[in-house]
């Protein structure tokens, strides 16, 4: 399944739809969790989906959709891909250190990270729940023409996902990031769309359907990702 943002709906229109009980504009993220549990929960009803192989993929503003949906939601799924996106994270409020950012983090949450408005931060930042993504999770971020080649300076646009992919590291889940730098929010380059789409392949035919490709381009890929799912297994993090 593809996240995508419902085009017939504002994104107030979603804040006013949203289930109740959600702070200020979580209710965004919250009407598309909303909207994705019921659409998997009819699909298994029918009989179309095993409730046991369902993915789902956020780009851009969707990604954090699907991370808000990793960390809040019942439905449990058992692949997934976040793809330059935005995380409204308390990393990137330091990081991005903006009037712009700083406002719009702000009007997510309701207010900033400290006082009043701190509980709304711990319970709804992925900053705060990572230790609730038990799914597989395949990150991708683009460089805009800018290498990563300079272990003590890092860019900016990808030490924004280390808070996610060191934590989930950290607990011993399932994750890899991968980093395009000369692509622009999107793979446009045809090598680079490639290898986007084969790896994304190969995410969901591993952890949906167990097979393996042969000859892949990463030699190693599946021994990572079989070491993934052995450590998921005997620890039990990935939910029956």
């Amino acid at each position: 399944m593809y996240l995508i943002r419902n085009g017939s709906e504002s994104i107030e229109d979603q804040i006013a739809n949203a289930p109740e009980g959600y702070p200020d504009g979580i209710g965004e993220a919250a009407f598309h969790m909303d909207v994705w549990d019921s659409a998997v929960a009819k699909l298994v009803s029918d009989g179309m989906v095993n409730p046991e192989k369902v993915g789902i993929i956020g780009f851009s503003r969707s990604g954090w959709y699907t991370e808000f949906i990793l960390s809040h939601s019942k439905t449990r799924y058992r692949a997934a891909t976040v793809a330059e996106n935005v995380q409204y994270s308390l990393g990137e409020y330091w990081l991005l250190h903006s009037d712009s950012t700083i406002r719009g983090w702000e009007t997510i949450y309701g207010g900033p990270p400290y006082g009043a408005t701190l509980p709304n931060w711990l319970r709804y930042s992925i900053s705060f729940n990572i230790d609730k993504i038990h799914t597989p999770l395949l990150m991708e971020e683009m460089g805009y023409g800018i290498t990563d080649d300079n272990e003590q300076t890092p860019p900016l646009n990808l030490m924004q996902n280390y808070e996610l992919f060191t934590g989930l590291n950290r607990l011993g889940r399932a994750v890899e990031l991968y980093y395009y730098p000369y692509e622009q929010h999107q793979p446009d380059h045809p090598q680079a769309r490639l290898e986007s789409l084969q790896r994304n392949l190969d995410w969901y035919s591993f952890w949906l359907l167990g097979s393996e490709r042969e000859m892949p381009a990463d030699r190693e890929q599946y021994d990572r990702w079989r070491l993934f799912r052995l450590r998921s297994d005997k620890s039990g993090t990935i939910p029956p």
